[in-house]
């Protein structure tokens, strides 16, 4: 089971050009379209839904007024109904996914190693808040490799056995408007879970707050989330310049896209 939370309230950040709701949906659904998906439309105006529908119809789509936190509290209440066997895959609206890939098989494999996996690779790991890598564990399944990392964002798989287990934790760190996910998985690490993350990564969180602060963004895009933003924005149509390469070149072809729908 899927449950994929889209919402009109997210925290103003700058994202990766391209990557609007739209594109990380349907990038979505061309990655999982075959699974079955609750997608929790949270506090979306009717545009949105709209969009939600045109693009996915024969999914369940349930509207809420809720929240980041209470969001994800109304999958997390509905997962653990399922059997403990069910692999439960939480995603969030701002996440590009690698295709062409069978990625439900690759998330089964890493959870018959480890309690939680994420497909993202996050940036932050290698860098000076944990002195530019983190010690870990490595395994290796048919599809990838996994290493241990000690926390991870809101979208994760784990089992719905898990989730009953833990749910303490998830209780007690998404009361408020925000979930904290740092404390949550650093927790569940202090309870004996573990916590794997593909490597290379196979997901792609587009908020770029961190990469910036770093001045690291070309450094920390996986190549091919450039690939795949340059054909969501036509870079088929735009000569190569050498001044304008990685994230650069998607800010330009961005500015492309919006010149081109004034001029209709």
């Amino acid at each position: 089971m899927i449950y994929y939370r889209i919402s009109d309230n997210s925290y103003p950040k700058v994202k990766l050009p391209g990557a609007t709701k739209e594109a990380c949906l349907k990038n979505f659904l061309r990655c999982f379209g075959d699974e079955e998906i609750t997608i929790i439309a949270d506090k979306c105006q009717s545009s949105t839904l709209e969009m939600v529908r045109t693009n996915y119809s024969y999914t369940k789509i349930i509207s809420t007024q809720l929240s980041n936190a209470g969001s994800f509290n109304y999958a997390l209440k509905h997962a653990i109904t399922l059997p403990d066997e069910e692999i439960v895959y939480f995603v969030e609206d701002d996440y590009l996914h690698r295709e062409a890939l069978n990625l439900m098989e690759t998330i089964k494999e890493g959870l018959i190693k480890c309690d939680y996996v994420t497909l993202f690779d996050h940036p932050d790991k290698y860098q000076l808040e944990y002195n530019f890598g983190e010690q870990c564990v490595v395994y290796r399944t048919k599809s990838t490799h996994w290493r241990t990392t000690i926390s991870t964002c809101m979208t994760f798989a784990t089992t719905a056995k898990a989730l009953k287990s833990d749910l303490g934790v998830w209780n007690k760190h998404t009361v408020s408007l925000h979930p904290h996910d740092h404390v949550i998985f650093t927790e569940l690490h202090r309870k004996g879970r573990i916590l794997a993350v593909s490597i290379p990564g196979l997901a792609y969180h587009t908020d770029l707050t961190y990469p910036l602060q770093k001045g690291l963004v070309d450094e920390m895009i996986e190549p091919w989330v450039l690939d795949l933003m340059e054909q969501e924005l036509g870079g088929e149509n735009v000569p190569k310049d050498d001044n304008f390469k990685g994230w650069r070149r998607l800010m330009l072809l961005a500015h492309h896209q919006i010149e081109k729908a004034r001029q209709k």
